[in-house]
């Protein structure tokens, strides 16, 4: 990793041995290095420039990212063709079928100091690499897995006077990592659904919380590599994650005379022009967007009458609601540039008398790990695991992986118990 003189952020890479990318925004990262916002944007836009470097034998100059590359070989004295232009990209261990490339040759004449003429060749190759097909999501599958369930109908009589909290969140649907992709994310998340269902049963609800903290899709504009290694595209994965919501509903809907659905907006889940470019104001989000949707399906469903739906107010991403004498707080935890930040973030919103101000226990995602911590007053923030596919790139640059599933608990007069990931 190079450094340029002067950059603190060049030396905090070279230290930690972690390169600032397009993961978190530049106000997070620059929380995280200890340097204010614009150093952050001066050492991108430097780091950006990549230099040309030499091949070991000196054949050609190399510039690679994971996106894209440029190439230039070396002079030869016998015409080249399309051969070489490929065996120069396996030669760096690419496969040409994967990459979108275009090619030049060149020839030239070079006189000698005793006047010989020598013809030369050279060939200038560029690519991108090509976008992942997509296919729709298998959502027939999500029917046949709802077609095993045979969960006995809750009996208003002897309900319990708890309810039992969910957090399904960061599914990141379209998102492929080492653990799989859109397919294992709804095993994962079918079979989380099914023994929570189980959980239920066994324990008698009054009311059943799903609480969406957020990114229930992977975008394809969170970050530059997302139209290389998805598995489906926005539509297919905006379908796919409704299918799977809705299954859960349908799924716990009759085992609690109440159901609350509760979304707030989420960094993975903003409607965005481009990278870093978010089309409008926080309301503009597809999970957001899957709610208002899920509150018309629901209507639609004598067997889902008694399922509410929440979402924020206008141009709030947070929000409080009540269940069980206990009032949840809900925010996903991009706002902050780390979990442990989350409640200093708490305290500024009771200040300021916004949403959570009232909430005595906070649920947020964005982290992927399960952490319970406590804030202020005996009040607790609870952060849920993730049902992704996981992070090669956390677990690459700090050797640590997270639990997936989903969190629940029970919760009665702002206490809770029986946490466990599902």
């Amino acid at each position: 990793m190079s450094i340029m003189q002067g950059c603190k952020t060049c030396a905090w890479e070279n230290l930690h041995n972690t390169q600032v990318d397009d993961s978190r925004s530049q106000e997070q990262w620059a929380q995280i290095v200890g340097v204010g916002s614009s150093s952050i944007n001066r050492h991108l836009k430097h780091v950006n420039k990549r230099p040309a470097t030499d091949s070991p034998d000196g054949s050609y100059k190399w510039v690679f990212s994971e996106t894209e590359f440029d190439g230039n070989s070396q002079a030869y004295d016998r015409e080249l063709s399309t051969n070489d232009v490929e065996d120069f990209l396996l030669t760096k261990g690419l496969n040409p079928d994967e990459w979108d490339y275009t090619f030049r040759f060149s020839e030239w004449e070079q006189r000698t100091k005793n006047g010989e003429v020598h013809l030369l060749h050279a060939f200038k190759v560029s690519g991108r690499r090509k976008a992942v097909a997509v296919t729709a999501a298998n959502l027939d599958y999500i029917t046949e897995y709802m077609r095993s369930w045979e969960l006995p109908k809750a009996d208003p009589a002897t309900t319990q006077d708890h309810s039992f909290v969910l957090i399904p969140t960061d599914f990141q649907i379209g998102k492929v990592d080492w653990n799989g992709g859109t397919q294992e994310t709804v095993d994962q998340v079918m079979g989380s659904f099914a023994r929570a269902g189980w959980f239920a049963v066994q324990n008698k609800p009054k009311e059943i919380v799903l609480i969406d903290a957020g990114d229930i899709v992977e975008n394809i504009y969170s970050t530059s590599s997302q139209l290389g290694t998805n598995d489906l595209g926005l539509p297919h994965q905006v379908a796919a994650a409704f299918e799977l919501m809705l299954a859960g509903i349908k799924l716990l809907a009759p085992l609690s005379p109440s159901l609350k659905y509760v979304c707030v907006p989420s960094n993975h889940g903003s409607h965005r022009l481009g990278p870093k470019s978010p089309a409008g104001a926080v309301h503009e989000d597809w999970g957001i967007m899957l709610a208002k949707i899920m509150r018309t399906a629901v209507k639609l469903s004598p067997d889902l009458a008694h399922v509410e739906i929440i979402i924020p107010d206008d141009y709030h991403d947070s929000l409080s609601f009540d269940t069980a004498e206990t009032t949840i707080g809900v925010v996903h935890g991009h706002q902050t540039g780390s979990p442990d930040k989350i409640g200093d973030w708490w305290k500024g919103q009771s200040h300021g008398n916004m949403p959570t101000a009232r909430a005595r226990i906070l649920v947020t995602g964005h982290w992927h790990s399960l952490r319970v911590q406590q804030s202020g007053d005996a009040r607790y923030i609870i952060v849920g695991a993730a049902s992704d596919r996981g992070s090669s790139w956390f677990t690459n640059n700090r050797g640590e992986r997270s639990d997936s599933g989903i969190v629940g608990f029970t919760t009665r007069r702002n206490d809770w118990a029986d946490l466990q990931i599902f």
